[in-house]
């Protein structure tokens, strides 16, 4: 269930970008149910996984759906959001590498006289342990078709949501960088806990960085109680690994040892790359990835600052401690020095084996 879970977080991120468009735009319109049905009636919105943001711009202009925002989120993410035109307020998109992953749509609290109108449109969704109101319909063994049922006030107006998420889409490319392992061109990104501020209708925004807690494979836990962390030696390729669990295939966090490599055999040029401030790392064959510069998250307090990425290994000598790359406009290490706990949230840049 590790990967519905993972499914979840994402959608709540879209949700938060969508009902934050939601606060500036006035309710138009009831819902529109079928005659003699109980059901919702709404739009259902483009599902073709994997597509293009100019893919779905196309579909949905020539639907004649109105774009209300467009815009990346951090590095790698990027949304359109548009304006309904049936019972739904709005539909949104997330993209990840240029490739849709998610949708979701946002409907008026006023349209809906009983939450079983939206249970009864999916009739083959079951219940997910641990949290309420949400359905999973799974179709087709790589898309699940995703039901969240969450009350949101935004400026007055209550609405619930429907998402969509892509299952165990590959959203990142394995860079050769001419060793042992192949690095991910991006960092593993599944928008958690994105939400909205009534007062000012604005997203908060700490979990664009991707601070992920150490053996946390749902990438949504935020407490710094320790005990809720995993005590392993090397989580890497594990239930515990949050690369493969939320990315499949054959990515992993990296090791030790792995990040030691990358460390010692690369050259590493601080950079900007458009908004992001970090590292062009350029491998002993001349490929290169960038490490943006992360922060770190305590709680949900997230500091801004100097880079800060997950390795698979504990310390042997105090397993509160995983060993972390660590890196400034000045310096680059792999350490243990007891500043970042394994309850913390640091960044994470999966490998995948030649």
């Amino acid at each position: 269930m590790n990967r519905y879970w993972l499914i979840l977080y994402k959608s709540i991120f879209v949700l938060g970008l969508l009902l934050c468009c939601l606060a500036c735009t006035e309710d138009d319109g009831g819902a529109i149910l079928s005659e003699g049905q109980e059901g919702l009636v709404f739009t259902k919105p483009c599902l073709q996984w994997g597509a293009s943001t100019d893919f779905v711009r196309k579909k949905m202009e020539a639907e004649g759906f109105s774009l209300v925002e467009d815009r990346h989120s951090y590095q790698d993410c990027f949304y359109l959001i548009y304006k309904g035109k049936r019972a739904e307020k709005k539909i949104a998109y997330l993209f990840q590498n240029d490739r849709l992953c998610v949708a979701s749509v946002a409907v008026s609290c006023d349209a809906i006289q009983d939450v079983t109108q939206i249970t009864d449109a999916f009739p083959n969704a079951v219940p997910v342990d641990g949290y309420e109101n949400t359905y999973l319909d799974v179709e087709k063994g790589s898309l699940i078709d995703y039901v969240v049922k969450q009350n949101y006030t935004v400026s007055g107006g209550e609405y619930w949501a429907i998402s969509w998420a892509a299952y165990d889409m590959d959203v990142a490319q394995a860079v050769d960088l001419g060793l042992s392992v192949k690095w991910a061109d991006v960092n593993v990104d599944i928008c958690t806990h994105g939400y909205v501020s009534s007062s000012n209708a604005s997203l908060v925004s700490w979990w664009a960085y991707g601070l992920y807690g150490w053996g946390d494979p749902t990438g949504g836990k935020v407490s710094n109680q320790l005990s809720l962390y995993p005590i392993q030696p090397n989580i890497s390729g594990t239930i515990y690994d949050i690369a493969s669990a939320n990315w499949g295939g054959n990515w992993r966090v990296p090791t030790k040892e792995e990040m030691e490599e990358l460390i010692e055999n690369c050259t590493w040029t601080w950079t900007n790359l458009g908004d992001n401030i970090g590292y062009m790392v350029e491998g002993p064959n001349g490929n290169s990835i960038f490490l943006p510069q992360s922060g770190y998250r305590v709680d949900s307090d997230t500091s801004k600052g100097n880079g800060y990425y997950w390795t698979s290994t504990l310390n042997p000598d105090d397993t509160d401690y995983p060993y972390v790359l660590t890196f400034g406009k000045d310096f680059k290490e792999l350490n243990v020095n007891k500043d970042i706990l394994r309850s913390y949230g640091c960044a994470v840049r999966p490998v995948q084996d030649n």
